[in-house]
């Protein structure tokens, strides 16, 4: 039995076309010719060579080919079931049994190879790839194709497709996963697809010429030091952001997602507790006192008067410490200062007033006892207000205004989830930037500035490239390697922490 998708012409209307079912049984005249309801096509848009695995009976010049073509699939298998006294369920389940060997459809074994990745960063790629490869196909009326039929031509055609519409270094990105997905289907004695000719074999890409630097030590100083305007929250948030990722030599998207659980109170202080979205690497690192002060106006917008009482104790405090600071050390008189002193005519309790070494002196070591005193008060303020978010809001996202609706984990993503990240990334760049014209730094704030700087400055610290692989979670010493080839290795002591700059007022 033979069903077919059929035109004919439309009456008064000789441009157009009206598409039908061809229903023939063999005999001498069809046995159906149902219409598909509602399409009128232009003629020149009608393929005539149009197969039922690549659903493309109507061009991609046509407005909604695609709902069209699914229209003209859907009614094939409709009158199929009913000819054979089967669903359409079981209909598509046996026609999807019957694609073997070569005949596999490219794109359908990408999205199953996807599914398995765990890997979130490489689904998340593949998510692109697939996407941007769709749109390659459909543009060139290639919806369906097989393994079979992937060649050296359509590599290069692909390509340059991947060009002319993403930049380079995406266009190869993209073009790797392909080639991975095909050299998978290759290797899969289940696929039983062999192919005399890898078409992706010794295939030129281009170079990418842009390469990312860190900020120089001077840059990052004018960028901690800014105060940004009180009317651009934003720019606040996107800063103090960028100066937590610098400290952990995180990736944007692995801060993104902390979340308050991730701020685990121990014995030894607050730790910080979470796996890498790149390679699931778990990262579990003691948090400074001064890094734990950037999350302060994110902690504001829970408890906003109890951070308003933290900051005006804080301020308090400077005050003291810097009155005390000015204060000359004062020593104990000796036994011929107080004899001069009484023979001079000064009485004995005027003299021991001087010499109350209790009150009086304020020596280096009793300045830095006293600055301690004032901090521990305020610190465990800090403290107990941290312990009530990760208590209460324990499953908010620190750096997302505590709107748990907002996002996700990336597990189970669907498209308009993924959507709300980027938009949560592209604002928090476009911040950094505003800020970055702001301060005339030349670097752009792309997604791995902040990890290239903290690598500069763990290298200039004298760190080995083991320790800094380690630090930034590298799953082997290749890809710290290019950083370093990136950034230049300079000669020093071993590093000082990413945590003193944050708090270093060079």
């Amino acid at each position: 039995m033979e069903i077919t998708p059929k035109a004919r012409p439309v009456k008064n209307q000789p441009t157009k076309i009206s598409i039908f079912i061809n229903v023939h049984d063999g005999g001498q005249h069809p046995i159906a010719r149902p219409s598909v309801k509602g399409v009128k096509i232009n003629k020149s848009n009608w393929n005539k060579k149009g197969t039922t695995d690549k659903k493309n009976w109507v061009k991609t010049s046509e407005p909604n080919h695609r709902v069209i073509n699914q229209k003209i699939h859907d009614l094939m298998i409709q009158l199929e079931a009913e000819l054979k006294g089967f669903t359409t369920k079981e209909i598509l389940v046996e026609k999807d049994k019957a694609i073997s060997g070569g005949q596999n459809n490219f794109v359908k074994y990408f999205e199953t190879q996807m599914n398995d990745i765990r890997n979130l960063t490489t689904k998340e790629n593949d998510k692109y790839a697939i996407r941007q490869f769709k749109l390659f196909l459909e543009a060139n009326d290639l919806i369906g194709i097989q393994f079979k039929d992937i060649n050296n031509r359509l590599v290069k055609d692909m390509y340059n497709y991947f060009l002319e519409n993403c930049s380079v270094g995406s266009a190869n990105q993209y073009f790797d996963r392909i080639k991975n997905c095909y050299n998978n289907g290759v290797a899969d004695e289940d696929l039983k697809f062999s192919t005399t000719k890898n078409p992706f074999f010794k295939f030129k890409k281009e170079s990418v010429k842009k390469v990312n630097r860190g900020l120089t030590k001077s840059e990052f100083y004018r960028f901690k030091r800014y105060e940004a305007p009180i009317n651009k929250p934003k720019w606040k948030h996107a800063q103090m952001m960028w100066l937590f990722e610098l400290w952990g030599a995180f990736r944007v998207k692995d801060v993104i997602y902390m979340k308050w659980h991730n701020v685990v109170n121990t014995d030894n202080g607050f730790m910080f507790d979470f796996f890498t979205s790149k390679n699931g690497t778990r990262v579990f690192r003691e948090i400074p006192f001064n890094v734990l002060e950037l999350l302060i106006p994110q902690m504001a917008l829970y408890y906003p008067e109890l951070v308003e009482e933290y900051m005006s104790k804080v301020a308090k405090n400077d005050i003291q410490k810097k009155k005390r600071k000015s204060q000359p050390e004062k020593k104990e008189l000796s036994k011929q200062e107080i004899f001069q002193l009484y023979n001079e005519g000064m009485s004995m309790e005027d003299i021991m007033k001087i010499d109350d070494r209790k009150y009086l002196t304020n020596t280096p070591e009793q300045t830095e006892s006293f600055n301690e005193l004032l901090d521990s008060n305020t610190n465990k303020m800090m403290y107990n207000i941290l312990d009530m978010i990760i208590n209460n809001n324990g499953d908010e996202f620190i750096f997302n205004h505590g709107k748990v609706d907002d996002l996700t984990h990336f597990i189970g993503w669907d498209k308009d989830e993924f959507e709300r990240y980027k938009n949560a990334a592209t604002k928090n760049y476009g911040a950094l930037q505003s800020i970055r014209k702001k301060l005339d730094i030349k670097v752009k704030f792309t997604a791995h500035v902040a990890r290239h700087t903290a690598t500069q400055f763990m290298l200039d610290g004298g760190a080995s490239n083991h320790e800094i692989s380690e630090y930034l979670t590298h799953s082997n010493l290749v890809t710290m390697e290019k950083y370093r080839q990136t950034l230049g290795n300079n000669a020093g002591k071993l590093s000082t922490t990413l945590s003193d700059f944050i708090g270093d007022d060079k």
